[in-house]
């Protein structure tokens, strides 16, 4: 989902651009832009050529700047947007999302670009899982061990006929 996004916002922003210097075949060139924002690694690089290639044959003196606003523009879409938004749908930190596209290009090439991000998210996601265990079996090996601890850390059971917001009261009245 989020490769559409970024497929998407690209292609709507390869649009206004070229719709601003008034170039022609905005949309063709902005869903080939799209299209290939979805290829990993040189996705961005390769959206660059069919504006390249329309303003350059539309509008030659306008290039420069329609190169360098494009370019900015992807750049804060792969750079800052992209990892942010990865971070908050996988539960990651950003630099842990550049950190697996930078392993998964390294490790595998462009198939190791294509699934460095979901690895790292399966990796993450199980290395919780197991710390979560580890640190509940502990848990209850301390609790069991003094009587006192055990039956003064458990707390009641939730009523899960009232609401969130009933139960929190609960808890403060309590």
């Amino acid at each position: 989902r989020a490769q559409l996004l970024q497929a998407v916002m690209i292609g709507i922003g390869t649009a206004i651009v070229m719709a601003l210097f008034g170039t022609q075949f905005v949309l063709v060139s902005s869903l080939f832009a799209a299209l290939f924002m979805l290829i990993p690694f040189v996705g961005p690089l390769l959206a660059l050529v069919p504006p390249i290639i329309v303003t350059l044959i539309a509008q030659p003196h306008a290039l420069p700047l329609a190169i360098g606003i494009l370019l900015i523009y992807q750049l804060i879409i792969a750079n800052v947007i992209m990892p942010k938004l990865l971070s908050e749908a996988l539960g990651l930190h950003p630099l842990v999302i550049i950190a697996s596209l930078l392993i998964g290009i390294k490790v595998g090439g462009f198939w190791g670009a294509f699934f460095g991000v979901p690895v790292a998210g399966v990796i993450a996601t199980m290395g919780l899982f197991f710390y979560r265990r580890w640190a509940r079996h502990h848990d209850l090996l301390n609790d069991a061990s003094d009587p006192e601890i055990a039956s003064a850390s458990l707390p009641a059971a939730p009523n899960p006929t009232t609401s969130p917001p009933a139960r929190d009261l609960e808890k403060r009245s309590a």
